[in-house]
């Protein structure tokens, strides 16, 4: 094996962590460059891809890709009322979902225990990037906005379009590092990775992101301890979530905002609500298929109104991103992603019971995941979707050992 080879063969692996902060715009500049060189490494190694075992693990998970972006473009398409169906153009921000995971799986050989460590040590420098312009964006309350920054935005979102987006971005790390904490509490970057990712998501000020975290810490507190051990230790992260929800500060606020129907319109307990009672007979109007990609507030309008909520001043997208995979995709396109969501789940249960650390992480990070996403359009999300497919990635990586690899290491390129 030639090793500056080997290294360059790394190199992917660490710009696709590093360009996670720059928000949709620098994610799909970034992924094509990242692209061209992952094309490159396959070529390489053309003679030595491990093509049947990766399509005997994940098959499925490849088949229903592909048939949720065929269903896409069906959809789109089929609907005369679509704002543009004849564009092809919300594809490109489901590429990289597509076809990185299955892209690095081939190209990379075995990681190594060091690289691993590596990589560990690669993610924990972006959650403290997140961490610290979640916390400067929080004290100071700037953010970017197209090439200027601007000021008085109280929530943090990073480099991101919204506040929504960066905290369920960074709800991804959370399980993680809640297992890592387990496995290796000595570990300088584990304890970075989790110190930073808590303060973002606390700057971010998202509350299901805040609430599903903290099920996934109490749940990691509960299965990681026994007797005395368990009751010191959550009654202190029950104290501690008891004197945020009620002192002065801006994560308490928040939720004590909710006893009071804070910013909220009409007679609903929260905007959501109407918003799910309006995408819901969107999707009874067109239950196979859907009404397509790339739907507008204008496109929306007629259905507000139809529910009596031609004034409601949000006359957003479904926020549960369930329901708004069958409002753009009908039941088949929200049964696609059904199957696709089912089939990681059971991969991730088969890894756990077979031992692999990978295992357990996925099981979590995938209930989080879905859990949020009952409130948000999390999956539809471009920024989120990226880090999904990072987390999908790091996955198929630890399983390699699960399949007949023919090249432990990179041929030397001739």
């Amino acid at each position: 094996m030639s090793n500056w080879f080997g290294l360059l063969a790394r190199i992917p692996l660490i710009l696709l962590i590093c360009i996670l902060p720059l928000g949709v715009a620098g994610q799909n500049i970034g992924s094509g460059v990242i692209g061209l060189m992952l094309l490159a490494l396959l070529w390489v190694q053309r003679q030595q891809l491990p093509v049947v075992g990766a399509w005997r693990l994940h098959k499925v998970y490849l088949l229903t890709v592909a048939a949720y972006l065929i269903s896409q473009v069906i959809a789109t398409q089929c609907n005369p009322s679509n704002p543009d169906p004849s564009s092809l153009q919300y594809l490109d921000g489901h590429i990289i979902w597509a076809i990185i995971p299955a892209a690095v799986y081939l190209g990379q050989p075995l990681l190594t225990p060091r690289e691993w460590n590596w990589l560990l040590w690669a993610i924990a420098a972006i959650a403290m990037v997140l961490g610290g312009m979640a916390t400067s964006q929080a004290i100071w309350g700037w953010k970017l906005q197209q090439v200027h920054v601007v000021w008085g935005f109280p929530r943090a979102q990073g480099l991101y379009s919204h506040p929504m987006s960066f905290g369920y971005v960074c709800l991804l790390f959370v399980p993680l590092a809640c297992l890592l904490i387990q496995r290796w509490p000595r570990h300088p970057a584990v304890w970075l990775l989790a110190v930073s990712i808590a303060a973002a998501i606390l700057a971010s000020r998202s509350r299901m992101v805040e609430a599903v975290s903290a099920l996934i810490v109490f749940f990691n507190i509960w299965t990681a301890t026994r007797g005395r051990l368990r009751v010191q230790i959550l009654s202190a992260a029950i104290l501690m979530t008891g004197l945020i929800l009620a002192t002065p500060n801006p994560v308490g606020e928040r939720f004590r905002g909710m006893l009071v129907r804070a910013d909220v319109h009409g007679d609903y307990a929260d905007d959501r609500e109407a918003f799910w009672q309006v995408n819901w007979h969107m999707v009874e109007e067109r239950p196979l298929l859907g009404h397509g990609e790339g739907l507008t507030t204008k496109y929306r309008v007629p259905y507000y109104v139809a529910q009596g909520l031609g004034d409601f001043p949000r006359l957003y997208e479904a926020h549960n991103m369930f329901l708004q995979a069958a409002v753009n995709g009908g039941l088949l396109g929200l049964g696609i992603l059904l199957v696709w969501f089912g089939n990681l789940f059971l991969a991730a249960w088969r890894a756990r019971q077979a031992g692999l650390f990978a295992g357990r992480v996925m099981l979590q990070t995938l209930t989080a995941f879905c859990l949020a996403g009952l409130t948000q359009n999390a999956f539809q999300d471009s920024a989120v979707r990226y880090a999904l497919t990072l987390t999908v990635t790091a996955f198929w990586l630890a399983l390699q050992p699960l399949t007949a690899r023919h090249h432990q290491t990179l041929a030397t390129p001739h």
